[in-house]
């Protein structure tokens, strides 16, 4: 999200899957929103740096349905989100 005047610099720094929209002030004082690029898939994407992204519940949630949480769930952890590093095998199996 950009105004107008700082869309073409935005442009030029934002990594090429970012999505970039255009935001105006309205007649009425309201704010209208355009798609200046439309945001593409990463095909970068490191799992476990997104997975840092989770609190430990939702960490913990995501271990679970993927049959990995109880080997971590009671250890005490340094940081907390290596309690992820187990999916990242289970997750690149799917």
């Amino acid at each position: 999200m950009v105004g107008r005047r700082h869309a073409d610099e935005v442009t030029n720094l934002a990594p090429d899957w970012w999505g970039i929209k255009i935001a105006t002030v309205g007649l009425r004082g309201g704010f209208n929103f355009k798609d200046m690029r439309r945001a593409r898939i990463n095909q970068a994407l490191d799992i476990l740096a997104v997975s840092k992204l989770l609190w430990r519940d939702e960490a913990l949630t995501l271990l679970d349905e993927l049959g990995e949480a109880e080997r971590v769930r009671y250890k005490h952890l340094s940081p907390p989100l290596s309690i992820l590093e187990p999916a990242r095998s289970a997750y690149d199996r799917t």
